[in-house]
């Protein structure tokens, strides 16, 4: 592999759980890109169509972005440095300036023809999954949740009785403002 001009540097780390986690720089890429106008979902409107359910559920996908392939000719932009050499990704990595956009654009594609009822509908939980495995979507069962009351969302809960603010994120507004 050609060394390329740029290529980020990569660092290890620990994530929230204190377990290693790597990142990757990608300044120097995302100084070459073309920033993308991808509107993300309005979290009222997503919030409007889960209310009136019984049973809610959440899933998280198992490092969401390395599910999405990068395209053959953008690989080498990828590029980034270690110890033992040049590497590239072959799926997106964290910390692209497009990633989330594209993140979100390829995941309402897979389940545009359930919008109304996957956020909503229990019983079409099966066809949900189904699709995952259809598409090679990996869920992390350590962070879903199946037929709860209610569930996490945005800093909000939405369930039977409506949206509440979260309670943790409530205390550090009310601790950063008084």
């Amino acid at each position: 592999m050609a060394p390329q001009p740029g290529a980020g540097m990569w660092l290890a780390r620990r994530d929230k759980t204190h377990a290693p986690s790597t990142v990757n720089s990608a300044k120097a890429m995302n100084a070459r890109a073309i920033r993308q106008s991808t509107p993300m979902p309005r979290k009222d409107t997503i919030l409007d169509r889960m209310s009136g359910a019984i049973w809610y559920s959440c899933f998280d996908l198992l490092s969401g972005y390395y599910q999405i392939l990068m395209r053959l000719k953008d690989i080498p932009f990828t590029a980034f440095q270690t110890p033992d050499g040049l590497f590239e990704f072959l799926a997106m990595p964290m910390g692209l300036i497009n990633a989330p956009g594209t993140f979100n654009r390829i995941v309402q594609g897979i389940f545009e023809d359930m919008r109304e009822f996957v956020a909503a509908y229990v019983d079409d939980l099966y066809r949900f999954i189904e699709r995952c495995r259809e598409k090679k979507l990996f869920l992390k069962l350590s962070k879903s949740t199946l037929c709860a009351d209610e569930i996490p969302f945005l800093g909000d809960f939405v369930g039977r009785q409506g949206v509440r603010i979260d309670p943790d994120e409530l205390r550090v507004l009310t601790a950063k403002n008084g």
